[in-house]
């Protein structure tokens, strides 16, 4: 790569986008990774892909001042902190998922009877093992497929088509498509374990009717934890083969929202 400033530039503000959007999205596994590591490593990917981004006339055209050009690094930050945050609904959808099937079967109680409250690595929030399982098994399924290389090549991609300094906007109906279908998805993936345990709860109301001397708390949580437990494995083939689709939807869909108007070309 030549080291004009024209393209120094380009480096600085590509790589400003693509470490803005590693820094937020979430990585399965590797939340241990700070955020310095991902702004180098956000830096050196723009390095790479640079020679595949329009340049020359066929770009826009790079700030002469340093005002302009700070303006124009904060715009590609924000741009690359609403793509990140939009491919981590990807994964955002099993933690849904998660969190709902944690709350019928009682996982989320027990954890907080246990006073077990541990957060996730890199960001303080706290995680129950369910969320850990479905998040891991997920990203295990999008490495095995190879999504995560459609995730990749379709970033690129989209340096190309929106290259550094162009002020493409945003659609906001289709946002907010894409945040009703994320909550929508989830809840379809959890309903055969949902729906199982609402037939459990009616059973165990149906129970403690007839014989009112029956501990619910002391019976019910144990027997809804096993059969969860049972239902989980069996819809396991079904939630995660789901997986790669979740990933190409949720990149068809931030290329969509940010990818389809371009400024100055």
């Amino acid at each position: 790569m030549p080291a004009d400033p024209e393209t120094m530039t380009r480096w600085l503000l590509a790589g400003a986008r693509l470490s803005a959007l590693l820094a937020v999205m979430p990585v399965p596994g590797f939340g241990w990774l700070g955020a310095p590591a991902r702004i180098w490593f956000g830096l050196t990917w723009a390095y790479a892909v640079l020679p595949l981004v329009p340049g020359g006339a066929a770009a826009p055209p790079v700030p002469g001042n340093t005002p302009d050009f700070v303006i124009a690094l904060i715009r590609e930050v924000v741009l690359g902190l609403m793509m990140g945050w939009l491919l981590g609904l990807g994964l955002s959808v099993y933690r849904q998922t998660a969190a709902l099937i944690g709350l019928q079967t009682g996982f989320t109680l027990a954890q907080a009877v246990a006073g077990d409250g541990a957060g996730e690595a890199g960001s303080g929030e706290a995680v129950n093992p369910l969320d850990r399982l479905y998040q891991l098994a997920a990203g295990a399924v999008i490495l095995a497929s190879n999504a995560h290389h459609q995730a990749i090549i379709a970033l690129v991609e989209w340096l190309r088509l929106v290259p550094p300094g162009t002020d493409p906007v945003a659609a906001p109906a289709r946002l907010a498509q894409v945040l009703g279908g994320v909550l929508g998805l989830a809840l379809r993936l959890g309903l055969p374990v949902v729906g199982g345990l609402l037939v459990v709860d009616l059973a165990l109301a149906i129970l403690v009717r007839t014989a009112p001397q029956l501990n619910l708390f002391g019976v019910g949580l144990p027997v809804k934890l096993g059969l969860g437990l049972v239902l989980i494995a069996l819809s396991a083939p079904l939630v995660f083969g789901q997986a790669p689709g979740v990933i190409n939807g949720i990149i068809q869909a931030a290329g969509a929202v940010f990818g389809g108007s371009r400024g100055a070309s």
